[in-house]
């Protein structure tokens, strides 16, 4: 073989390995452009790191607590003390006479709001709410019925009194007597709202009606010295479509002395009256209640399902009128 063959051949070599280097770099360019069918994990930064947002939770008192307490004027007087229990609602009602009664109470949400129900089988739906300000809220299938106030300690400095309920006597007969005419405070005035209004449209004393003479139980009649009924008219108006009914042993009369010390609870006689009156739409209605007062007593303040409160020295601290309807007269 001639030089110049091998020169040749040389060339030619080179030129085949060229071509080769060419041939591989094209191949191993197009194995990385293939598409990774592999998911792309997330970098992570230990210094930083995205919100997470879940769903706001409520605050939730954890264990047994006690909800409130209320003082309860409406029917029987008591106070309300409501729990809550391993989840549980339970209410307690304590009586003037130390009695009392716990029951569980039943929930139901309606429209968001939480309803307490006593007797769910009651036909009349009665239930209750506690409201934004605290207070303690009663309604039925009619609607809003009244609604009492937070007890917030009274019970420490402040004697909270609550009516009891006079048992029926045999009343014992006297000639008629004379009738002595109130004018002041109250009297001709009526509370009212859109609804209904209660009005007073007189006070008298005397010291028998229909030949009776005082012989309530709680004072001792007219042997102890309460030898006046204070006799009270009042007349009741409905002005919207409805009714109202309204429980005359209900009205409560207290006597107090011109520095506004409490004397004492009166006595009440349903004089020509009955029990519980209806009152309907667009309807007058006027009714009697007499209570046993002595003839040294001037001041009077008369609530209706509501007390009033003293401190020990019997200074009143708190009449009815924030909590239902009040009447305040004289002589």
């Amino acid at each position: 073989m001639t030089a110049s063959q091998i020169t040749i051949l040389l060339v030619l070599g080179c030129g085949m390995l060229i071509l080769l280097a060419v041939l591989a770099g094209l191949i191993l360019s197009n194995t990385n452009s293939l598409p990774n069918t592999l998911p792309i994990a997330p970098i992570s930064n230990p210094t930083s790191s995205s919100p997470t947002h879940s769903p706001q939770l409520p605050t939730v008192v954890v264990g047994d607590y006690i909800v409130g307490t209320w003082l309860d004027n409406w029917a029987v007087p008591c106070t309300i003390t409501i729990k809550k229990i391993s989840g549980t609602y339970e209410m307690t009602r304590l009586y003037s006479d130390g009695s009392g009664e716990t029951k569980t109470l039943t929930v139901q949400i309606v429209d968001g709001i939480e309803r307490l129900i006593e007797h769910p089988d009651s036909p009349a739906g009665d239930y209750m709410v506690i409201l934004n300000n605290g207070n303690l809220a009663f309604y039925d299938n009619e609607g809003f019925i009244y609604e009492n106030y937070p007890y917030d300690g009274y019970a420490k400095e402040i004697d909270t009194l609550v009516p009891t309920f006079t048992p029926t006597l045999k009343p014992t007969s006297t000639p008629t007597s004379i009738i002595i005419t109130l004018q002041g405070g109250d009297i001709g005035r009526g509370w009212f709202n859109d609804d209904h209004r209660i009005s007073l449209l007189s006070v008298y004393r005397t010291e028998s009606l229909d030949g009776v003479k005082p012989f309530g139980e709680w004072n001792g009649g007219h042997e102890a010295g309460f030898t006046q009924f204070l006799v009270v008219e009042l007349q009741f108006d409905r002005f919207t479509p409805g009714f109202d009914d309204y429980e005359m042993s209900g009205f409560w009369l207290w006597a107090y002395t011109d520095d506004g010390y409490r004397e004492y609870q009166a006595d009440q006689y349903l004089y020509k009256s009955l029990n519980m009156i209806r009152v309907n739409y667009q309807e007058t209605v006027r009714e009697i209640i007499a209570f046993e007062v002595t003839p040294e007593s001037h001041n009077f303040i008369m609530c209706y399902h509501a007390g009033i409160a003293v401190a020990p020295s019997n200074k009143i601290v708190n009449e009815c009128g924030s909590t239902g309807y009040q009447f305040k007269f004289g002589d």
